[in-house]
């Protein structure tokens, strides 16, 4: 038994670790070698089960998972250089690789805290440990969507975005996706660590069962007519931001609006915030409004709202009468746009804008064409949001973003994620970026149209606005803890080994 060996030191000992955390970090974007998801962790669950003290367990968990938050989070390092904000070169590198390396570390805890669990499983019947160690990693993604420093960046589900298993999205959502990975990883390593074929040909089963499904549930009659979209890539860099004018900006996007309601755009998407003031009463005087109520051609336009409580993060509906509607960004970036504990932490941050008030997300913005689900930037990484506004009536969905922070690799992961809400949900996505990439992705999670980066574009694309419900709209996630839960006890009882 794998459990017998003798403890290893050194560079032996952690390079599991290292080969699990490397292996997840290349099946995601932007290298998105997908099917190493699926074996990705084998090597940490068997050095796990051969020492599976807490200590030993949890050190193992974290070095592997920080080593899959370094992989995927190293955009964070192309923050820099923040010399336009007053830092020094080096200042600016040090705060840029200090974030990248700090939230990595962090991320990679939930690792740690699930290879405890892991090993403390390790005497129970295999089955049991599987489905048992599944159930807690599908329960730890979901506490990574909640409270101030809710970060689900990071799900395995997003090395899946472009896999032959995607479809199953749609029945269970990410955590579906998450669920078979770590079945398939449990029972390739219980069957290195028995020096067994059941589990390989258990898996081989389950896998190739999976593919007999490829996302066949009825779509008759749900389709609504084709609506051809305008997306305004305006690419302005922070820096940039900072000397050009309210004035000319508006009449950047000004000019965008009126080319692409001449291209037949039947609506026209801004990126998040593209105008840094609120749509008020002095906005009614300017040329975009003018334009509006000439071409009558609805505009979702990215800017800031005020509330009695403070201003917020909104995209607004405007049409020729007026504001149609508007929403509000739900999740707010920690640090960034809002200071977790300020009470205790103040409410400084050299970045962003700190203090902004999150919105309600309830409902989907009402435009002359159907009811659309938003999410505004870090939205899109909560299935929830989307989630509840499709339940409320939502046919398509729109995603408003700036990734002008960031080095190049975090749209590749956004896109990741926003074909996963797709997938999830039924419904075709629309991404509007500031600096891109912008794009749409149709139900199937098939890209419809992808811009380059760091350049100017206008573009248009049809999409097919939805109204059937997946079982994830309708079930979510309850369905995936009832199986598992079930499994676990299946497992000990009739299952005791392979």
């Amino acid at each position: 038994m794998f459990g017998d060996s003798p403890p290893k030191s050194g560079l032996r000992s952690i390079a599991p670790s290292l080969l699990s955390g490397g292996l997840l970090g290349l099946a995601a974007p932007p290298w998105g070698w997908w099917p190493l998801a699926w074996i990705a962790l084998i090597p940490l669950w068997v050095a796990v089960n051969r020492t599976p003290s807490p200590r030993s367990a949890f050190s193992k968990g974290w070095i592997a998972g920080s080593v899959y938050y370094l992989i995927l989070l190293v955009w964070l390092v192309g923050m820099h250089p923040l010399t336009w904000l007053g830092f020094s070169w080096t200042a600016s590198l040090a705060l840029a690789v200090g974030c990248w390396l700090l939230v990595s570390l962090i991320a990679g805890l939930s690792f740690g805290a699930w290879a405890v669990a892991l090993g403390h499983l390790s005497q129970t019947a295999p089955l049991t440990q599987i489905s048992a160690a599944t159930l807690i990693w599908v329960i730890l993604e979901y506490g990574l969507t909640l409270g101030p420093l809710a970060f689900p960046w990071g799900t395995l589900a997003i090395t899946q975005s472009n896999g032959w298993y995607l479809p199953w999205a749609e029945l269970g959502g990410g955590p579906l996706l998450v669920a078979l990975i770590l079945t398939v990883n449990g029972l390739l390593s219980t069957a290195w660590i028995q020096q067994s074929w059941t589990g390989v040909i258990t898996t081989g089963a389950i896998l190739l069962g999976a593919l007999s499904w490829r996302g066949t549930l009825p779509t008759t009659g749900s389709e609504l007519p084709k609506l051809k979209v305008g997306i305004i890539q305006i690419n302005i860099t922070q820096e940039a931001r900072r000397t050009l004018t309210t004035k000319q900006i508006m009449a950047m996007v000004t000019q965008g609006y009126q080319d692409l309601v001449t291209q037949g755009a039947q609506i026209v998407i801004t990126s998040e915030t593209v105008l840094t003031r609120t749509w008020d009463e002095t906005a009614f005087s300017t040329p975009l409004w003018q334009a509006i109520q000439r071409q009558k051609t609805p505009l979702l336009l990215g800017a800031w709202g005020e509330t009695s409580a403070g201003f917020t993060n909104r995209l607004y509906a405007l049409g020729a009468n007026g504001v149609i509607d508007q929403v509000d960004k739900v999740q707010l970036v920690p640090f960034g746009e809002t200071i977790p504990f300020a009470r205790f932490l103040g409410n400084f941050s050299p970045l962003g804008n700190p203090g902004l008030i999150a919105g309600l997300g309830k409902a989907p913005l009402q435009t002359p064409w159907g009811a659309v689900g938003v999410a505004i930037c870090y939205d899109s990484a909560f299935p929830y949001i989307l989630r509840t506004q499709v339940q409320e009536g939502a046919t398509w969905l729109v995603t408003s973003t700036n990734d002008a922070w960031f080095g190049p690799t975090m749209p590749l992961q956004r896109h990741a994620l926003e074909t996963l809400r797709a997938v999830e949900l039924g419904r075709p996505l629309v991404r509007a970026s500031n600096t891109g990439s912008s794009g749409a992705i149709d139900p199937r999670g098939q890209t419809l149209i992808l811009t380059q980066r760091n350049k100017y574009d206008l573009v248009t694309v049809a999409i097919t606005p939805q109204q059937r419900a997946t079982l994830y709209t309708t079930y979510g996630n309850l369905w995936i803890l009832g199986v598992l839960l079930g499994a676990v006890g299946i497992g000990q009882k009739k299952f005791p080994r392979f």
